[in-house]
């Protein structure tokens, strides 16, 4: 069984949706973007996937530069959610919000922009869907090579100097 775990990131906080696979919400829930929060947030995804049975996590966050990046690595390379085959993507945010538009009754809130890109719910019939979304949107962070860590690491040099 999967769970799916939607992440809307900002400067500040990262809004959480934890789902299963026909789309019932288990869990959603606010933390701080920092290493408290995201650590907090682990904790919470683990007991739920025990909890629950869960074989496989997918965790999917809008690339929101450096936003995103350091929480997508925290998961990324975590030992306690490897042991749930988890998978860590981040997704261009162009697509997700031509995605949120097959949602027309939705309102524009973060807890709604971390469901709706991940949410099985609207294609229950149709789970092909939802992972081809993921397959085809996603950059998975397995695929980042030392450059993009290269960048990112020069990246904060410079704005800490």
């Amino acid at each position: 069984m999967k769970l799916f775990v939607g992440i809307d990131v900002s400067s500040q906080d990262m809004k959480a949706c934890v789902m299963n696979l026909v789309g019932e919400t288990l869990s959603s829930l606010t933390v701080e973007n920092n290493l408290t929060g995201a650590s907090y947030l682990r904790n919470q995804i683990v007991d739920i996937a025990r909890k629950n049975l869960i074989q496989e996590i997918q965790i999917g966050m809008e690339a929101t530069s450096v936003y995103s990046w350091h929480p997508a690595m925290f998961f990324h390379e975590d030992e306690s959610l490897k042991k749930f085959n988890t998978k860590v993507f981040t997704i261009n945010p162009k697509l997700i919000k031509k995605f949120k538009e097959s949602y027309t009754d939705l309102d524009k809130t973060d807890h709604i922009d971390a469901w709706a890109p991940f949410s099985p719910e609207k294609h229950k019939t149709n789970h092909a869907r939802v992972d081809k979304l993921w397959s085809d949107l996603a950059c998975d962070l397995e695929g980042l090579g030392a450059g993009a860590r290269l960048r990112q690491t020069s990246f904060k040099v410079i704005h800490n100097v």
